[in-house]
């Protein structure tokens, strides 16, 4: 009996989720949760209340335990590109030499203890609604880290734009359109080979592209919780819903029902 019930605990607590790709600099803290983040050259586990730098498109899989199983694991602070550039400005002012190329080993996952003022004006920037103001309190709070260099150096590459970007952006103004590669090549003014050629050498595709375009915004509408699921299969571009499904578990092995009970408030 004991052990069915540290079962169920423990399926209740417990997610995994694979093939996450992060379209931005991203800052977490795990507020309620044990997280275990892999990517390709790395495995990373933090305990509750620690920070987490995350580099954009970086890709991972993630394994969470969380504390309490009513309440969101962790809480998370999201930067888009102009708000990226901003931030980077504002750190070049400060820290010039770590925007100039010194000698910094660039790590994609920064982790840091938190300490209760630096998750104070973590809150703070999770309620700040105004652009500037959140990106110089993100500043602050990244001068206040020990490894700041590191996520300055992180947060630098972060603000590149790739060929991928460039297409990824084009595939997500709206992605309900029957893609196929020639709208990309037209879009760019250049061939279809040559779409594909700049891609490979990213060491990515336009099918993997798109698919995975379509993944993380059915996962951030799922998040959001204000679309029924079928809505959010048909605003990716796919009209069936049990194959939406199949496609969501496959790629990020879990059902669409199950991450949104999980992440549910």
């Amino acid at each position: 009996m004991l052990k069915e019930i540290n079962d169920n605990k423990l399926t209740t607590n417990f997610i995994r989720i694979k093939r996450i790709t992060l379209n931005a600099f991203t800052i977490m803290h795990t507020d309620n949760c044990f997280i275990t983040l892999k990517n390709e050259r790395d495995c990373i586990t933090c305990t509750k209340d620690n920070f987490l730098f995350l580099e954009k498109n970086m890709t991972f899989s993630c394994e969470i335990v969380k504390v309490n199983e009513k309440l969101p694991p962790f809480s998370i602070v999201s930067f888009d590109r102009k708000s990226q550039i901003l931030l980077k400005d504002i750190l070049k002012e400060i820290y010039p030499l770590f925007m100039g190329g010194c000698d910094i080993q660039r790590e994609k996952i920064i982790t840091e203890n938190s300490i209760a003022p630096q998750y104070q004006l973590f809150e703070l920037i999770t309620r700040t609604n105004d652009l500037k103001l959140k990106v110089i309190k993100s500043a602050y709070l990244i001068a206040t880290m020990k490894n700041h260099a590191k996520i300055i150096s992180s947060l630098y590459a972060s603000c590149g734009i790739t060929f991928t970007d460039k297409v990824k952006n084009e595939l997500r103004k709206d992605l309900s359109k029957n893609w196929k590669i020639s709208m990309i090549a037209d879009k760019f003014n250049i061939s279809e080979v040559s779409v594909r050629k700049r891609l490979s050498s990213e060491k990515t595709s336009f099918s993997q592209l798109l698919l995975q375009a379509r993944m993380d915004r059915a996962l951030q509408l799922i998040l959001d919780n204000e679309l029924p699921l079928s809505s959010v299969s048909e605003s990716i571009g796919i009209s069936s819903m049990p194959y939406f499904i199949r496609v969501f578990k496959y790629f990020f092995g879990i059902t669409p029902k199950q991450f949104s009970i999980y992440f549910r408030e």
